[in-house]
């Protein structure tokens, strides 16, 4: 509940006084477990995809069900881009990422966490 009342006040809704529904929030949380984030890592992504959109102006307003595909998004790779030159950066590990998360989910296991799988693969791949 406490999240899906922080993610209608980024979006500009007074969550005393709002109407709207924010069970989707439970999914989003459901799904980032399945996937092996914390609490707290779930928290940081949903919170960050939605405070970005609302940034650039699009999200302000909006009910939580619209940030389901970029929210979504960002479970499955674990990451949040924080400006133009991280996304440049980590976009292979992002990618490398998302094949893992997808390669264990078909599987049924249990993925790295996206911290993890980062360190091992830039130790991997250092040149």
């Amino acid at each position: 509940m406490k999240i899906g009342n922080d993610v209608l006040a980024i979006a500009g809704h007074n969550p005393a006084n709002a109407m709207t529904p924010t069970g989707i929030v439970r999914q989003w949380l459901a799904d980032a477990r399945s996937v092996g984030h914390s609490l707290a890592t779930a928290r940081e992504v949903i919170l960050s995809v939605v405070q970005q959109r609302c940034d650039r102006g699009s999200g302000k307003g909006k009910a939580p069900k619209w940030f389901n595909v970029p929210v979504s998004e960002a479970i499955r790779s674990g990451c949040v881009s924080h400006g133009v030159s991280t996304e440049i950066v980590d976009k292979p590990i992002k990618d490398a990422w998302r094949d893992h998360v997808n390669f264990r989910a078909k599987r049924g296991e249990k993925s790295k966490s996206y911290a993890e799988f980062a360190a091992e693969w830039r130790q991997r791949n250092a040149a």
